[in-house]
């Protein structure tokens, strides 16, 4: 099973992807519900195509992505905002789920790494959000590792 890797993205030398995925349906229950609420009446079909389609363009312009040595977002289709953080410089990770994201396993994961500009990495609305932080906390352990141990190999301390 191959891991697929963001639209306009090139993978560096030795990068190894870990993890795709988007943001989620489910993480759109609310609007998704009011659209097909609606969609019953004749007179308000055509605001519930346009929610349907507000959350069609949320959910298929997101990207995130986690490999060996980075972690990636992508949004946007008019105006795109996007970001990647080395794994290494990975600091804190933290997960918010609300009530109904626990019940329907969706939420946000915060990712922050030192530094002034671009510290911050957000994954808004993915499915199984504890699962991807374990995955980003193993590669980051991972690589630190790998980091210490080659240190080490020339007498430094890390």
């Amino acid at each position: 099973m191959s891991i697929q890797i963001p639209k306009d993205m090139t993978l560096t030398e030795g990068e190894i992807p870990i993890w795709f995925g988007q943001m989620s349906w489910i993480s759109w229950w609310l609007i998704l519900l009011i659209a097909a609420i609606f969609a019953i009446t004749i007179y308000f079909f055509i605001i519930a195509v346009i929610l349907v389609i507000i959350v069609w363009i949320n959910v298929s312009t997101s990207e995130y992505f986690i490999s060996s040595k980075r972690i990636y977002f992508k949004r946007g289709l008019i105006s795109r905002v996007l970001n990647d953080i080395k794994i290494e410089w990975v600091t804190n990770i933290f997960v918010h789920q609300g009530i109904v994201g626990r019940i329907l396993n969706f939420g946000n994961i915060g990712i922050s790494s030192p530094g002034e500009h671009g510290g911050a990495i957000g994954f808004v609305g993915v499915s199984d959000p504890m699962k991807i932080k374990a995955i980003i906390e193993d590669t980051s352990s991972n690589t630190k590792k790998i980091h210490r141990t080659f240190l080490m190999e020339f007498g430094w301390e890390y």
